[in-house]
């Protein structure tokens, strides 16, 4: 300080508001050190936020003066207090105690418990527990005869029944996993199912066994008569089971998309998925007699989580078939049938929030959570709830796990003050969460890096691929010793209050309507049609949807009749759900400097007819087009009488809301399945034709009979 004749001058800090960059650091020379000051923007930083970087950075510092010939790479910006406290605070709790060796075991509890309760529910079908466990039973032995015995797998190719339940459970009992087979997947990919599976055995129906390709498998079809008189003269009574041998056996194995060209099985036991429900049906609240919705196909693994978190609680399980229901359908369905928890993607129930009145439907409803996952939380969703004030009336809880770590990981529970991001959460016990950076030091929070999954609910890895489960599954990514953990290939950091936010991919997987997808094993699979010379698929999106866009550089010959050997060849190999909805055809793949491709150079992609062009005459024609042009969000002119809704950018949440609008427009009933078998324009056109004459002469002849019943009642 300054001394005058009666006057002292101190320097004054100055405290200025203003910022001219969004962070500022000044560093200033102190008798005793260096003083680092901080300045930041409110609107882009938290204050938690400058004091983590600010120690981080402190102790970047003291890491150089320690050591000031190593290298960068080298220097350690986290403390050991830091890393501590990531490892033992906010990495999770691994070991919980489930009380359940195996996965029918909370199960077997509950038919002991409840035996004349109702177990599950389909269409007008419905089973109590001890009829469901004396059906399961039966069809153990009948297995059992068939030479299927512990750690074998064996295939269930079942349509969405009670008696797909019926067959898993009683697959279990054998002490054998069991796989499930889609009978709408391709031959291809079938056969490759059952041959890298190694079952021997495939539960099915008639009609099943004659769209399942042979591969020398014993086929049991539960619903012949054969079988129907063998199952009478079985016993109803469990065969035994050894729950400490069976606790590390095989549950199941469910494929997922394989980067290679071929599905991955991803191998989970009864220790790891029993004690995993076990914990999700504490966090969710379920109650014995509380009504749980089966939404989730069978080769899914929430599919698992949906049946047996509510088998093991005394739930009474509600099957549906959402493809066939429309968004009208479904709120009836949760409204009568008085579904206390539900689980669906986020885009799938976005749909439903976009029908409307959606506070009415939920006072309607007696919904105690919805658990959302699968893909990215849909911001959309969390603003309903906010404007209808819906928090305190159903739980909404975004989920989010791979199949390789027991289905849900991480859950976060909202609660109407997010801004931004919703996060993906905390993990759920039993399971333990790291972000990790390249060079395999755990990074600090609010730092990118990738999320590695721990703990003992793991899988076991993939069926038959020792180099690609060594390759996820390691125990040597860390410095430091924290066991085995999956790389999810997921990009994540933590935030200020501990949670976990999903920020992106390392690689080309993608989710598209829940969907888990390689984007090179669609690439892999077009390089295999004659003609093309390269491939790229990317994931685009529309005003309404999230599509499958491929873009292929061929040889020669049409365009035209490439792109319809490309989509024949696809058909014959992928999935459905895998199918692109646009074929691009480009001179040559564009790569940045790196040897990458550069998605931002590929042009945009134009859902477009390949069929002979025949346009829409007639009213209703017209006016089902202009309906087509809305929901795809395509060009009227563009649209062919001969075009198919699935093959211009169509899927099974569009077509609810075809549904929808066309109820609106036309002002009479129809299905979803009613579309389903009527995908061209031209085939919708004339089946609307049929419901317009059908109204007229049901309207017709209510009309005669009420003019009737008036002279009825003149004459009295």
């Amino acid at each position: 300080h300054i001394e005058l004749d009666g006057l002292v001058v101190n320097e004054v800090p100055n405290h200025d508001d203003n910022v001219k960059y969004d962070l500022e650091l000044t560093v200033t020379e102190l008798a005793d050190g260096l003083e680092l000051s901080w300045t930041y923007s409110r609107a882009l930083f938290e204050a938690q936020t400058i004091t983590r970087v600010a120690d981080n950075f402190a102790q970047l510092i003291t890491s150089t003066l320690q050591a000031p010939s190593s290298n960068l790479a080298s220097l350690t910006y986290m403390s050991k207090e830091q890393e501590a406290l990531l490892l033992e605070k906010w990495s999770g709790k691994s070991e919980v105690i489930s009380g359940v060796e195996h996965l029918l075991q909370a199960y077997q509890q509950q038919v002991e418990l409840f035996p004349e309760q109702i177990a599950v529910c389909f269409e007008k079908q419905s089973l109590t527990y001890k009829a469901m466990d004396e059906k399961a039973n039966q069809l153990a032995h009948a297995l059992l005869s068939r030479g299927c015995e512990a750690g074998d797998v064996i295939g269930v190719a079942l349509p969405r029944s009670v008696d797909m339940v019926v067959a898993i459970v009683a697959i279990l009992k054998t002490g054998a996993a069991y796989t499930p087979l889609d009978l709408d997947l391709p031959d291809d990919r079938l056969l490759y199912l059952l041959q890298n599976s190694g079952a021997q055995v495939v539960v099915t129906t008639e009609a099943g066994a004659k769209k399942l390709p042979t591969n020398g498998e014993k086929l049991l079809c539960i619903d012949s008569r054969g079988f129907g008189e063998e199952a009478e003269r079985l016993p109803v009574t469990a065969p035994p089971i050894d729950d400490a041998k069976v606790s590390q056996q095989l549950a199941y194995v469910i494929y997922t998309s394989g980067s290679t060209g071929n599905p991955k099985g991803v191998k989970v036991n009864h220790k790891a998925i029993a004690a995993h429900i076990m914990e999700w049906g504490k966090i969710l609240g379920i109650q014995p007699g509380d009504r749980v919705l089966q939404v989730a196909t069978v080769n899914f693994d929430t599919s698992v989580e949906q049946i047996f978190v509510s088998l093991s609680f005394g739930g009474k399980l509600c099957i549906v078939e959402p493809k066939e229901m429309s968004v009208q359908e479904v709120w009836h369905y949760l409204r009568e049938q008085r579904i206390n928890f539900a689980d669906f993607t986020p885009s799938y129930f976005n749909t439903l929030v976009s029908a409307g009145s959606l506070g009415e439907r939920m006072e309607q409803c007696e919904l105690k959570a919805i658990s959302l996952g699968g893909e990215s939380f849909t911001r959309s969703i969390a603003d309903a709830w906010d404007k209808y004030k819906l928090w305190s009336h159903c739980r909404l809880i975004n989920a989010y796990g791979p199949t390789e770590a027991t289905v849900t990981s991480t859950y976060y529970e909202l609660n109407g003050n997010e801004s931004g991001v919703i996060p993906i959460g905390y993990p759920v016990p039993g399971k333990c969460v790291y972000v990790v950076a390249e060079d395999g030091t755990l990074c600090p929070p609010g730092v990118v890096g990738e999320l590695c999954l721990g703990g003992p609910n793991l899988a076991e890895g993939y069926l038959g691929m020792p180099q690609a489960s060594e390759e996820k599954f390691t125990s040597s990514l860390f410095k430091g010793d924290v066991g085995r953990v999956y790389r999810t290939g997921d990009l994540v950091r933590f935030d200020a209050l501990q949670r976990l936010e999903f920020i992106g991919r390392i690689d080309e997987q993608v989710k598209v309507r829940g969907y888990r997808i390689e984007l090179e094993e669609i690439s892999s699979a077009l390089m295999n049609v004659e003609g093309v010379n390269d491939a790229v698929a990317l994931v685009k999106s529309t005003q309404n949807s999230d599509f499958l866009a491929a873009y292929i550089v061929l040889e020669a010959g049409q365009k035209e009749q490439m792109i319809a050997q490309c989509q024949a060849y696809l058909k014959g190999v992928l999935p459905p759900y895998m199918q692109p909805a646009t074929y691009n055809v480009i001179e040559s793949v564009p790569l940045t400097t790196n040897g990458k491709v550069d998605k931002k150079a590929l042009p945009t992609p134009e859902i477009k007819s390949y069929v002979e062009w025949q346009a829409p005459e007639s009213a209703i024609e017209l006016e089902l087009a202009a309906i087509w042009a809305q929901v795809l969000d395509v060009d009227i002119d563009t649209l062919s009488l001969k075009d198919d809704f699935f093959m211009r950018g169509g899927q099974s949440l569009l077509l609810m809301k075809l549904v929808t609008e066309i109820k609106h427009q036309f002002q009479f009933e129809i299905a979803v399945k009613d579309l389903f078998t009527t995908r061209t324009l031209a085939e919708q056109a004339a089946f609307l034709s049929q419901r317009v004459e059908e109204q007229a002469l049901l309207s017709q002849v209510t009309g005669e009979n009420q003019d009737m019943q008036d002279l009825n009642e003149l004459v009295i």
